[in-house]
């Protein structure tokens, strides 16, 4: 015997199609920029003279494989 969905049920999933979808379709024409190079900004902003003190051991080819590696 199948039940019939109820309103409420229905509302919980086009809210949760929303929450998915929506994101998507908002930024979709924006570039995503992580906060590293956000904070690099701000402290050259403030010294312009900064000297970077550490380097990375592993530069990553692209940033596909970067976000790879951090989704990892």
């Amino acid at each position: 015997m199948i039940r019939r969905p109820t309103r409420s049920t229905v509302a919980i999933l086009v809210m949760m199609a929303a929450l998915f979808v929506g994101p998507l379709v908002v930024r979709r024409s924006s570039t995503f920029e992580g906060s590293d190079s956000q904070g690099a900004d701000t402290v050259h902003q403030f010294d312009p003279h900064y000297k970077v003190w550490a380097t990375p051991v592993l530069e990553p080819r692209s940033h596909e494989v970067e976000s790879g590696l951090f989704a990892v």
